[in-house]
């Protein structure tokens, strides 16, 4: 007798521990087949463009000379893309994106230089 109340007791718990536990896991499943959390909104990535001259070029970064904002520095990697002849002195436009203050060159392309017609 002393032992089917030790066991009542202990079937009595587990069963309360489970439905205790049980709502707490109900609450996240969103009917996916699995679990998920919610998530907040990634921040927004602003972009931009510039046109303007090459002051300094390195394999980490780019100065652009352009008329209306002055002289910038942007980074540069492996993913930006160079169209033309990118050296000091070429006018190029340039698109950007801006990471947490940190503005990353996506597209770099040089302008085609006039060539004067031949008489």
């Amino acid at each position: 007798m002393k032992h089917a109340i030790h066991f009542g007791v202990l079937a009595a718990t587990a069963l309360a521990f489970g439905l205790l536990q049980q709502p707490a896991f109900a609450q996240h499943d969103h009917g996916g087949g699995g679990m998920s959390m919610p998530s907040s909104p990634a921040p927004a990535v602003r972009t931009g463009k510039v046109t303007g001259t090459v002051v300094a070029r390195d394999a980490t970064s780019i100065q652009v000379q352009a008329k209306q904002k002055g002289s910038a520095t942007y980074m540069v990697d492996a993913k930006t893309k160079f169209k033309g002849d990118v050296q000091p002195g070429k006018e190029v436009t340039l698109k950007y994106q801006n990471h947490g203050g940190m503005q990353m060159a996506t597209t770099i392309e040089a302008k085609k230089s006039k060539a004067k017609a031949s008489r």
